[in-house]
């Protein structure tokens, strides 16, 4: 009865019949069976694009893989040759400041002996200190490293330094030179000659290089009586390389930042007295050596850390025309403006005689001669009264430290005779130096 339920007797072929349903359904699902086929057959295509693509990345990761335990293998053998550096040639540095850290008048009066016994007896020094596991890291076996020594300095400033100490003559210095060279083909003094820094410039390239390699189990440091080279030390601890350093104790006392550093990172400290000057020269030179001074420029032990040199203060009554007369007469080099363009500058009254802007150069003014002349960064343009140089020569006598004893090195002008202090006007009592902000070193507070 339900199939032909709305079937119409007179129309059995009509819309509504059985017949009519059925192939209206066939028709929906011949429909249906090619959209599926249709998206099976992309689909079968997406699969075997992601198939190739995934054979692509196998093979990727397998080249991947190959590179990989090619460079590993490399890294293996990197590492297997570094080591073979490290343990079976260990390298040990010595890079000295020559202008700072000076042998004794014994070795140095010997001449080409003196310089072989040098070489030998500082080798001996650094070898009984490294075998004797004073250092700070794994030491080498001994006797199994190879000892390289430089010395830096300027032969020639310190060759009238200590000629004009009766320490030894210039030819003995230079003999003395000789044998240290001769002695081992390791061993060298260096002559960088004259120029501000010259000796420092080339200790912190060095020092940088050495301690870098892979081979350098240590680095001997001999500058530590100059706090210049702090800021280089401070590297090394930034880039982990403090385990290396040894720190070689010259003829004077390490500079104050320097020795501060030393002691709060435990970097050992190395020293060789009895191969050194004992002594510092002392203060009763020429006037031609003070002149020979001013012409070389500062470099003469170390260099000073002011663009100026230190040279003595002259004692003239009327100082502002003398000065720079005798200068010339005595030859030194003193580059002037022609009068027709050099400028002349009134000292302001307002402000004190140090402050000036711009301001006074002290050689300049003080001492009669500034090596750096027209380049230099202070001003020779003031017309002072013999009461305005007297003033600022007493405030720069009080006020301005001397700028050798700053970095650790002897003044060999004299405390009397230096235009700078040499003490801080304060002593004990200076409230700077307890905030550790005060210009003057720790042994310039008495």
């Amino acid at each position: 009865m339900n199939s032909l339920q709305g079937h119409d007797p007179q129309n059995p072929g009509g819309q509504g019949s059985p017949l009519d349903v059925w192939r209206l359904l066939i028709s929906k699902q011949d429909a249906l069976f090619e959209e599926l086929t249709d998206q099976n057959l992309k689909y079968q295509k997406r699969m075997r694009d992601l198939e190739d693509e995934l054979s692509g990345w196998k093979r990727a990761v397998r080249d991947c893989e190959k590179t990989e335990f090619g460079l590993q293998a490399e890294i293996d053998k990197l590492r297997e040759e570094n080591g073979r550096l490290k343990l079976g040639n260990p390298l040990v540095v010595c890079l000295i400041d020559g202008d700072g850290v000076i042998f004794s008048e014994d070795l140095i009066g010997q001449g080409r002996e003196g310089g072989r016994e040098a070489a030998t007896k500082l080798s001996q020094e650094i070898r009984n200190f490294i075998n004797s596991g004073q250092a700070s890291t794994g030491n080498p076996p001994p006797n199994l490293f190879q000892l390289y020594v430089v010395i830096y300095f300027n032969a020639t400033g310190l060759s009238k330094i200590l000629s004009n100490n009766n320490i030894c003559s210039e030819g003995q210095l230079t003999e003395f030179m000789e044998g240290f060279n001769q002695a081992n083909p390791l061993f060298t003094m260096v002559d960088v000659g004259r120029g501000k820094e010259a000796a420092d410039a080339k200790l912190k390239e060095s020092l940088r290089l050495f301690i870098k390699l892979p081979q350098t189990r240590h680095v001997i440091f001999g500058g530590a009586h100059d706090s210049g080279y702090l800021h280089e030390l401070r590297s090394f601890q930034t880039d982990g390389l403090l385990e290396k350093l040894i720190v070689l104790k010259g003829n004077y006392e390490v500079a104050y930042e320097v020795k501060q550093f030393v002691l709060e990172k435990g970097i050992p400290l190395l020293g060789i007295n009895d191969i050194l000057l004992q002594r510092r020269p002392t203060n009763s030179q020429s006037r031609s050596y003070l002149t020979a001074a001013a012409r070389e420029g500062p470099n003469l032990l170390s260099p000073p850390l002011s663009p100026v040199a230190v040279v003595p203060r002259p004692r003239a009554a009327s100082r502002a025309g003398s000065i720079a007369s005798s200068a010339l007469d005595e030859g030194t080099s003193r580059p002037s403006k022609p009068p027709g363009l050099r400028t002349v500058l009134n000292v302001n009254p307002s402000k004190p005689i140090e402050k000036q802007d711009p301001k006074l150069c002290s050689n300049f003014y003080l001492a009669g001669n500034c090596i750096n002349g027209d380049y230099c960064g202070y001003s020779h343009e003031y017309e002072l009264t013999d009461a305005q140089l007297n003033q600022y020569a007493k405030v720069v006598k009080t006020r301005f430290a001397c700028p050798h004893l700053i970095k650790g090195n002897p003044c060999y002008v004299g405390d009397d005779d230096c235009i700078f202090a040499h003490n801080c006007p304060y002593g004990r009592a200076c409230t700077y130096f307890k905030k550790d902000q005060c210009f003057f070193t720790a042994q310039m507070h008495k």
